[in-house]
């Protein structure tokens, strides 16, 4: 149980540019999970103080980005200090007041920890699951843009879809043998939206066909 609540550190790869990453993420911690943070855009480092679902304890959370190409990978740090000097605070308190009351009564204040585990384990999860669906969504709209500028510029191109489809089949031929891995590649573009003439023309910009 523990290891599943302490998270130490977590590692997301994000296919949108550090500096993009960065200024959404500051926007999404600040607007919407109301988080107090402190951050540094050159080092690319953001550090988040998040309450638990109690509101009695916080979990601090660092988060490096760093960039890769046209990519970033994330590294987040969890910190659960707040729990541990709250957590050791209730567990002296509650011994010094059982001793003074000889009474094992107080000791039934020992279960406050483990529910203050449940709340940050809780806590925890959600903010995982936030960022997540943060990440999906920041990736999806990064995707949309680029769709929209490769759009642009094919349409500017005056060379006719079939005259790149059969360049890239006899490249296709050439290194595999068949048609394979070509159809397979227009088939699932297809899938995302593409038409078959703007499926054929990203084959031809991934494979350098000009």
């Amino acid at each position: 149980m523990f290891s599943r609540i302490f998270v130490g550190n977590v590692r997301k790869f994000v296919r949108v540019p550090s500096k993009e990453v960065y200024s959404n993420l500051l926007y999404f911690l600040q607007k919407d999970l109301n988080a107090s943070i402190d951050s540094d855009e050159e080092s690319m480092l953001i550090t988040s103080k998040l309450r638990g679902m109690t509101k009695l304890i916080w979990f601090t959370v660092h988060i490096h980005i760093f960039p890769e190409s046209e990519a970033s990978t994330i590294e987040l740090s969890f910190s659960f200090k707040s729990f541990v000097a709250v957590g050791f605070a209730l567990l002296i308190g509650i011994i010094i007041l059982s001793i003074s009351l000889s009474s094992i009564i107080p000791l039934f204040g020992l279960f406050i920890p483990l529910l203050l585990i449940r709340d940050l384990g809780s806590a925890s999860s959600a903010f995982l699951s936030s960022l997540n669906d943060f990440f999906v969504l920041l990736e999806r709209d990064r995707d949309q843009k680029l769709l929209v500028e490769s759009r642009r510029r094919w349409q500017a191109d005056l060379r006719k879809a079939d005259d790149i489809y059969r360049r890239l089949l006899e490249k296709h031929i050439k290194v595999w043998g068949d048609s394979d891995v070509l159809e397979y590649k227009m088939t699932e573009y297809m899938r995302t939206g593409l038409t078959r003439e703007e499926a054929i023309r990203k084959i031809a910009d991934e494979e350098g066909i000009f």
